[in-house]
């Protein structure tokens, strides 16, 4: 059993290397252009639903009711850079937007499962956090240029529980959709 646990939460994993691969560029050149000091996303996931610190008893409760979710397989483009901002930077996490109607629904059956708890509202994958930025409008700059930009399509056919363990995401559970 996993001894050290950080948070869990409740994910769709990216496995396509094209996408990867095309996530991995934009990185690459983000942190070339030197725009701001950032920490690329090495894990590439959708959240779902981020669940928090739990004890054991709350996990094998919330694992029961995932595995009564019944849905159909589905398909998801990822498409466009956006960003979220903080307190402290106008841009602070960089993010590629996630376009299907089917992953709002999972979404959904995982909240109600998971009674909402720090519920996500706009499915992304989050691909790099700024600690610094060195040119505002340089980067703004940079991030319009792939608003529009399709990094790929593919077929989700599962979700999973992971659990975040001395800083390396640990799958609990895989969640088979139909």
């Amino acid at each position: 059993m996993i001894k050290v646990v950080r948070s869990f939460f409740i994910a769709i994993d990216i496995d396509d290397e094209a996408i990867i691969n095309r996530i991995r560029s934009f990185q690459g050149e983000l942190i070339d252009k030197g725009f701001a000091e950032i920490q690329p996303n090495e894990r590439l996931h959708i959240t779902l639903n981020f669940l928090g610190k739990l004890q054991w008893k709350t996990i094998n409760e919330i694992r029961a009711k995932l595995r009564k979710i019944r849905m159909n397989s589905f398909d998801i483009m990822l498409r466009g850079v956006k960003y979220f901002p903080s307190a402290k930077l106008p841009i602070r996490i960089l993010w590629v937007g996630v376009e299907s109607v089917e992953v709002h629904d999972l979404m959904e059956k995982v909240h109600t499962v998971t009674l909402d708890r720090y519920a996500e509202e706009i499915p992304h994958v989050t691909i790099a956090r700024v600690r610094k930025i060195v040119d505002v409008e340089g980067l703004k700059k940079f991030i319009r240029n792939y608003e529009d930009y399709f990094f790929g399509k593919f077929h989700v056919n599962c979700f999973k529980l992971k659990t975040n363990v001395g800083g390396k995401y640990v799958d609990v559970e895989r969640y088979s959709l139909l």
